[in-house]
């Protein structure tokens, strides 16, 4: 799971994977400025990289790249 807040009320993209090219996405269905987003087929002791965009009502778009995690080892 990724969390994050905005000032304004927004609909989350996460971009994830592997490189920073990502390739798999997950996306939040509300408006929202508390964010949360679950990520699926993460697999254990891998590095992950992941950006969060998040676009208002109005369709203004924010984005946030280049962070990193890795998974626990099973």
């Amino acid at each position: 799971t990724v969390t994050w807040k905005t000032n304004r009320v927004s609909k989350g993209k996460l971009n994830y994977g592997q490189t920073i090219s990502y390739g798999q996405e997950s996306f939040e269905r509300a408006f929202v400025t508390d964010h949360k987003v679950e990520l699926q087929g993460l697999q254990p002791g891998t590095k992950y990289y992941f950006e969060v965009l998040a676009t208002d009502i109005e369709g203004g778009q924010t984005f946030d790249a280049y962070y990193g995690f890795t998974t626990l080892a099973q």
